[in-house]
C-alpha cells in the first residue's frame, strides 16, 4: 500500500512466504479496493485494514475483472467465474460461445444465456430425481 507521487514510502498489507508466479491484482475502480487471488483459492479484497475472502469456487483464476456489482475472474480453462462485488457473494460459472453470446450456469444449477441462445445446443441437461 502505498502513495502513487511516493513510492519509495510503503506500508506491507500482507506478507506471503510463497512463490505466486500465476496471480492477478487489481484495483476495483468503484471502491478503490485491492482485489486479489494472491495466496487463496478464491478472490480476496482489502479495504485498507482487513481482508475480506470472497465465497470460494472450485477454478484457478489467470485474471480478474470488476465490473458494475460483478467481479469476474477468467478462469485457466476458459471459463469465468462471477461473484457479486459487495458481498463476495460466489454466483456460478459464465463460459463465452465462439459464435457469439454466452451461458450461465449459476451455483443453484439454474442456466440462463444470453438472448437467442438455444442453451440446449451447447449443454446437455440432466434431471435429477429426488426421493
Amino acid at each position: 500500500m502505498t502513495d502513487r507521487t511516493t513510492l519509495e514510502q510503503f506500508k506491507p498489507v500482507a506478507i506471503l512466504r510463497s512463490e505466486e508466479l500465476e496471480t492477478d491484482i487489481v484495483t476495483d475502480p468503484a471502491t478503490g479496493e485491492l482485489l486479489t487471488t494472491l495466496g487463496t483459492g478464491s478472490v480476496r479484497r482489502w479495504d485498507g485494514s482487513i481482508w475480506k475472502s470472497f465465497e470460494s469456487n472450485n477454478n484457478l483464476s489467470a485474471s480478474l475483472r470488476p465490473f458494475d456489482r460483478w467481479v469476474f475472474s477468467i478462469n485457466k480453462d476458459g471459463t469465468a467465474s462471477i461473484w457479486e462485488n459487495a458481498t463476495g457473494t460466489y454466483w456460478g460459472e459464465m463460459v463465452f460461445l465462439q459464435e457469439g453470446g454466452w451461458i450461465i450456469q449459476r451455483k443453484d444449477g439454474k442456466v440462463l444465456s444470453a438472448p437467442g441462445i438455444e442453451v440446449r445446443k451447447y449443454l446437455k441437461l440432466v434431471p435429477i430425481k429426488r426421493n
